[in-house]
């Protein structure tokens, strides 16, 4: 016998080549599972034709022909050695693989047992009539499972639920198996008595075991104040019912978006329209967070001590935040190995800082003072030098005025906010060679930088701190409630760098729907770009006025004469070149081409030409911003402790946040700058 899987008519068709009188079809198991028998040469052949075709076939280990025409020789042996038979009824019905009903068994004489090895069984039919009559459950009593599979298939194939399963396997054929088998068709759903087993065999329950590994969570725990915050439809309602209680209809219809004294029929849709909107809106809310700035005072008695490697802009001995911080390094009894960063050169640069540590001294922490340093490129080199010498201690960079910690502390520096932003990513690439941030107030005395020693110590395990005249501060991620914001829509002209790209183009979309008047989209290529003359002529289409300018937003001379001839009421940068990474291969000149740099040209230059209205500024990076905005929230998440090292992240538009009034039209309004 030889197994075919193959449906039964496609096999019927292959064995035409040699006729029923040389191999038959013996036993349709399942949709494609076909057994044949007949001469043993036809069968080889047919197994040879299979598995060129690509057909699974194997030999059944059998040494007879059974269901085929080969058992017509001994019929009349059989029936005379089957003659002595007297079938009766029997207590359970059947369904015959022969006739494919039930029977009770009172037919099967000696005729029938010669019919049944004569012709094909028909198993998969009798599987299918037994699931369609509302049999569920099918179980193969043997020594091993045979057909419990082609069973299953069956089931499958009528698209009904029903479950097979066999009791013994080859080789396991003790109470052990069987109580196994029983066990899998109990988690299949069907319902075993188990108290009988327990009784005979004197077993007990017992309960599940207790569960095996740790638990950690890393989820925010929700308390009542954060459900306050996260919902504020109800603020929502009261402003809405106030002005319907007071019967002002200027504000309602104001609230509704409605024209005049509209009829009723005008205004409940409107009035539904506006309770799904402010809904969906009230739920967008209680997503939002922002920076908050706590005191942190477990700093004040740490004490520093080892070899510390301190990397200075050249040129900045006389400042007093560098000069400082040096004196109060020497004074703590810590060595100070001093490096002047003088090259942009990363080899050379590593070259001097290996040069500065010697080989048997184990670096305790790096520190880097780029205050007097405007360029971020230099801090990328750091980092990559660092790596390229071998030099594994945390590095802290210190910044003066770079963050403001509320309304009362003066931003300083927002330029030097490009060191905050890119140290996240270092944190983030390289955390085992990450110390932190920390920036110091305008004036430093002793108190000053005796509170920078405990941060660099590590004793509170903050790596995002501001040091001021009053405390030390970290860094955390608060709920922030939407209040009364004014929604921001754009007017007047609106400048999009990068603005024929494809994340330009749907800025430059959003932009017409929600109401700018005139748009200026920059590119290199300009209309030479792929798609710009499109995009042109579809924005166009709308009724605004579309200008597509070739202007390289790097290039400050070109931008600051585009800007002279069409002042703008916003920007938005969409031209962000930056690689993805900064601590491997990206080189300095990729830091001054792209990203948080450009944007902060833009803006500037902007602002320089703004018209009476002001200028709000949006970055949106296409090179940071892709990894940046993914592991922000991450990063915040762990409020306690040490953020940063559970998934540090960069913000995209951190240099940009802190240009003083860029992207905030009023005091109260800060919905637009990011």
């Amino acid at each position: 016998m030889v197994s075919v899987a193959l449906p039964v008519g496609q096999v019927r068709e292959r064995l035409t080549v040699w006729g029923e009188d040389r191999i038959s079809v013996a036993a349709v198991n399942g949709p494609a599972s076909v057994v044949v028998s007949g001469e043993p040469t036809a069968l080889e052949e047919l197994v040879a034709s299979c598995e060129a075709d690509g057909v699974r076939a194997r030999r059944v280990p059998v040494d007879y022909a059974s269901h085929s025409a080969q058992v017509e020789s001994i019929r009349e042996e059989l029936l005379a050695t089957l003659a002595g038979i007297e079938p009766r009824a029997g207590d359970v019905s059947l369904l015959s693989t022969v006739t494919g009903e039930l029977i009770d068994g009172s037919g099967m004489d000696a005729e029938y047992w010669y019919t049944n090895l004569r012709t094909t069984v028909q198993f998969e039919n009798a599987v299918r009539a037994l699931v369609e009559d509302g049999f569920g459950t099918f179980v193969e009593v043997s020594a091993h499972p045979v057909l419990a599979m082609a069973v299953q298939e069956g089931i499958d194939a009528t698209g009904r639920e029903a479950v097979a399963f066999g009791t013994l396997r080859r080789n396991e054929g003790g109470l052990e198996r069987l109580f196994a088998s029983l066990a899998e068709a109990h988690v299949r759903g069907i319902r075993v008595d188990w108290q009988s087993f327990l009784t005979n065999e004197g077993g007990r329950r017992v309960d599940l075991p207790t569960y095996a590994f740790n638990r950690e969570r890393y989820w925010l725990e929700s308390d009542g104040t954060v459900a306050a915050v996260a919902a504020p439809v109800d603020a929502v309602d009261a402003r809405f019912w106030e002005a319907v209680e007071s019967g002002d209809l200027e504000a309602l219809s104001a609230t509704l978006d409605l024209d005049g004294d509209q009829p009723l029929s005008s205004v409940l849709p409107a009035l539904s329209a506006w309770r799904r909107q402010s809904r969906e809106q009230s739920t967008v809310d209680g997503w939002r967070y922002r920076d908050s700035w706590k005191p942190v005072t477990e700093v004040a008695s740490g004490t520093l001590s080892g070899t510390w490697l301190v990397v200075t802009p050249a040129g900045s001995a006389e400042d007093p935040a560098v000069s400082g911080t040096l004196t109060m390094l020497a004074g703590r009894g810590v060595d100070v190995r001093q490096v002047e960063l003088d090259v942009a050169d990363r080899g050379a640069l590593a070259e001097q800082v290996g040069a500065a540590v010697d080989a048997a001294a184990a670096v305790s922490g790096v520190l880097w003072l780029p205050m007097a340093d405007q360029d971020p490129a230099s801090t990328a080199t750091l980092v990559q030098a660092l790596g390229d010498a071998g030099i594994d201690a945390p590095l802290w960079c210190v910044t003066r005025g770079a963050v403001s910690t509320g309304r009362s502390d003066r931003l300083m520096d927002p330029a030097q906010a490009r060191v905050w932003g890119l140290g996240r990513v270092v944190a983030l690439e390289h955390p085992e060679r990450w110390g932190g941030l920390v920036d110091l107030p305008e004036t430093i005395d002793d108190r000053v930088l005796s509170r920078l020693a405990g941060v660099l110590a590590g004793v509170a395990g903050e790596d995002q701190v501001a040091v001021r005249a009053s405390g030390v501060f970290g860094r955390r991620l608060v709920r922030a409630s939407r209040g009364e914001a004014v929604e921001w829509r754009p007017s007047g002209t609106v400048l999009v760098t990068g603005g024929t790209g494809a994340l330009g183009a749907e800025v430059a979309r959003w932009l017409v729907r929600n109401g700018a008047e005139s748009l200026v989209l920059t590119s290199r290529r300009g209309l030479d770009a792929p798609g710009a003359v499109e995009l042109r002529d579809e924005l166009a289409a709308e009724g605004v006025s579309v200008t597509v300018a070739a202007c390289d937003a790097a290039d400050r001379e070109a931008l600051a004469a585009l800007l002279a001839e069409y002042p703008v009421s916003a920007v938005f940068h969409t031209a962000g070149v930056v690689g993805r990474r900064c601590g491997g291969r990206a080189d300095g000149g990729a830091f001054r081409r792209g990203g948080p740099s450009q944007g902060g040209r833009c803006a500037q230059s902007a602002r320089t030409h703004q018209g009476p209205l002001g200028v709000r500024a949006v970055l949106l990076d296409g090179g940071f911003g892709r990894q940046c905005r993914a592991v922000q929230l991450r990063r915040r998440q762990r409020v306690p402790g040490r953020a940063g090292r559970a998934a540090p992240g960069r913000r995209p538009g951190c240099h940009l946040d802190r240009l003083g009034c860029l992207g905030r039209s009023g005091p109260g309004d800060r919905r637009g700058g990011r």
